[in-house]
């Protein structure tokens, strides 16, 4: 009797050992922050980048802020300049249109 059958395992299993070390030393692409977001601009779709562009020329126009903005208290000021609670709150309803906007288009 021989043992050729079992040849070929040992080659595959220490094969297999060989390319698990491998990619233990190579960087994992999403161990960085720039992997992380090389690897979210790709998921993203134009039609969304776009939808997304629309929305913070909306959001900082002058009369999204004279109308609608400066009805929120100490949000601006006597000229109708943003304030920093102004700011805060622009930010709030941005990121909370992105994420509906996200939600539409996954």
């Amino acid at each position: 009797m021989s043992n050729k059958d079992s040849n070929p395992l040992v080659l595959e299993k220490r094969k297999s050992n060989m390319s698990n070390k491998m990619k233990e030393n190579y960087p994992n692409e999403y161990d960085d922050f720039a992997g992380v977001i090389v690897n979210v601009g790709k998921s993203i779709n134009m039609r969304e980048i776009f939808i997304i562009w629309l929305w913070f020329l909306i959001i900082h126009s002058e009369l999204f802020i004279e109308n609608f903005l400066s009805r929120i208290s100490s949000t601006t000021d006597e000229n109708k300049n943003l304030t920093m609670n102004g700011t805060i709150y622009l930010s709030i309803i941005m990121i909370i249109g992105i994420i509906i906007i996200d939600l539409i288009y996954r």
